[in-house]
């Protein structure tokens, strides 16, 4: 009986995340970016780009300024960075463009590495 509870409880949770994912896809976005500043994968966004270090623009397709966003430093790769710092901000003049901050924990030092992003309207 118990394993049963617990199937039925992961399909319920699946059944409730799987609509947020989907309207994240249609109104929001989300992107997995490399160091280098390429879209390795991700729905509703138009590209991205490495502009200094540790800097990158994130553009979507829609416009995000009023939606809200998670961004997460490193990889899931064997070379994933140590600890870091991320933050991010909607650029003032363009409603469809995330600038992300990237920062070493060690020496507080931009860098350039693998992040992934999440908005949500």
């Amino acid at each position: 009986m118990k394993k049963l509870a617990i199937v039925l409880s992961c399909l319920v949770g699946m059944s409730m995340v799987a609509p947020g994912y989907a309207l994240a896809a249609k109104n929001g976005g989300q992107a997995v970016i490399n160091a280098n500043g390429n879209v390795v994968r991700g729905d509703n966004v138009k590209r991205a780009k490495l502009v200094a270090q540790g800097v990158y623009y994130v553009f979507f397709n829609n416009n995000i300024r009023k939606c809200a966003a998670v961004a997460t430093a490193g990889s899931h790769n064997k070379n994933a960075l140590g600890p870091a710092s991320i933050t991010f901000w909607t650029r003032p003049r363009n409603n469809s463009t995330i600038e992300v901050f990237v920062y070493e924990n060690e020496n507080n030092s931009a860098v350039n590495t693998e992040f992934s992003l999440i908005v949500q309207c």
